[in-house]
């Protein structure tokens, strides 16, 4: 859901510009306070120039941009993924950051706030703004499945792995099936309250066990890969979600936790004297949560050039740049590199690339045959035993004007088959 709007603010200093740096600066140490901003554990940034900041509040969220420029700060921010609460959130915390740089918000005229909350503080309001949106989404959604479409992706961040499968719609906290929002559109105001609770990760005014709850839950559901870490920044993915299943349980130790997902997470990184207390805790009786996490699939990643691929969803993304994309998991690393012609004859790019790879007629190197149902794609593939005991399929492949070169790499010879569907799954976009 698209709930967004843009607050800037002119600094009055007629006689220089402003360092954007202390700008920044003074923003970063206000929305980095604990004290200012509870939900911290869960904040990244990122300075894409000297003009723009982003920061993400949560990892269900869009970011939030921060844009400074002669003198102006902009501030732009959709709310609509997460609820009501982020949208109070996000506006109370920008109140502090205009007393700590000492300027005062002004609403975009194109884009003002339309849950008016910005003006008004009416908590109720908002809530029943959020609730109207939903129903309104859900009138949209049943309009274009009407027309024939599903696979609907609510609220995902931004390039996002489409998942290889079909369903109705998605989002942070799950699958969603047509009956739902069916119900959303028949429901009374009353009966409305219960769906925006079910629907959204922070519906309430304040930070209650429900929100830490959900962002675990979201966390799980959109990136925690079920096997055991392979980077830093997985470890920190895992030690946020048990400690938003820690501050839940500290605020409602009653609510349906997935308890052997919990334990799981804590024994990936090692924390066993975490994984003796949630047991310890764990009922005799439990919910049972059956499958759980959009990265237990496959899905469809977009690549450079109109490319896409599927692959598990497990993999990690780790490296990505115009020309270059890299994936690893515990048993597989892949690298895929892009080339651009301004001649279209598959033919000729196909040999060029070929010559681009090293030893690729040696003779630890053999040609396979490969079939794949898509005319507009030539593909050739080799493959070769490394020095180090493993395994390397090498795959080519051409269409007018563009083409990829992709590396696998794995121990196990088991991979060889999955690796060889994964070359079959390749698309362009036309």
């Amino acid at each position: 859901m698209n709930v967004s709007f843009i607050l800037y603010s002119k600094f009055e200093n007629k006689r220089s510009s402003l360092r954007h740096d202390k700008i920044f600066s003074a923003i970063l140490s206000t929305l980095n306070a604990e004290e200012i901003n509870p939900i911290s554990v869960f904040s990244e940034h990122n300075i894409l120039s000297e003009t723009t900041l982003v920061y993400s509040f949560h990892p269900a969220s869009d970011p939030v941009y921060f844009d400074f420029e002669d003198n102006v700060l902009k501030v732009t921010i959709n709310t609509g993924s997460l609820g009501a609460g982020y949208h109070a959130f996000t506006i109370n915390i920008l109140d502090r950051v205009s007393k700590r740089l000492n300027i005062v918000w002004i609403e975009d005229d194109e884009y003002p706030d339309k849950t008016l909350y910005f003006k008004e503080r009416d908590f109720d309001s908002l809530s029943n703004f959020f609730g109207t949106a939903l129903s309104n989404y859900s009138k949209d959604l049943m309009t274009h499945y009407e027309k024939g479409f599903s696979n609907f992706m609510l609220s995902i961040p931004y390039d996002y792995p489409i998942v290889e499968k079909e369903f109705f719609a998605l989002s942070p906290l799950g699958y969603w099936g047509k009956s739902f929002f069916i119900d959303v559109i028949n429901a009374t105001d009353e009966e409305r309250e219960i769906f925006i609770n079910e629907f959204f990760i922070w519906e309430s005014s304040n930070v209650n066990a429900n929100f830490w709850f959900k962002s675990a839950l979201s966390m799980i559901w959109l990136h925690f890969p079920f096997r055991e870490t392979i980077e830093q920044s997985e470890d920190d993915l895992c030690r946020k979600i048990l400690y938003s299943f820690e501050k839940a349980y500290e605020l409602d130790s009653t609510l349906s936790y997935p308890w052997d997902i919990w334990i799981l997470i804590a024994n990936y990184i090692l924390e066993e004297d975490a994984v003796d207390e949630i047991v310890k805790r764990k009922p005799e009786k439990t919910t049972s949560y059956g499958k759980i996490g959009f990265r237990l699939e496959n899905g469809r990643f977009d690549l450079a050039a109109g490319f896409s691929i599927v692959m598990p969803m497990r993999m990690n993304r780790y490296r990505n740049n115009k020309t270059l994309i890299e994936f690893k998991d515990r048993d597989l690393y892949v690298a895929l590199e892009s080339y651009s012609f301004e001649e279209e004859d598959n033919e000729t790019i196909m040999e060029y690339v070929i010559n681009q790879v090293q030893d690729i007629k040696d003779k630890k190197t053999k040609e396979l045959e490969i079939k794949i149902d898509n005319e507009d794609i030539k593909v050739v593939l080799y493959e070769k035993a490394l020095d180090t005991g493993d395994y390397m399929l090498l795959s080519a492949v051409a269409t007018s004007k563009y083409a990829l070169i992709i590396w696998f790499t794995y121990s196990d010879e088991k991979m060889k088959e999955k690796c060889i569907s994964y070359i079959k799954s390749i698309a362009v976009a036309k």
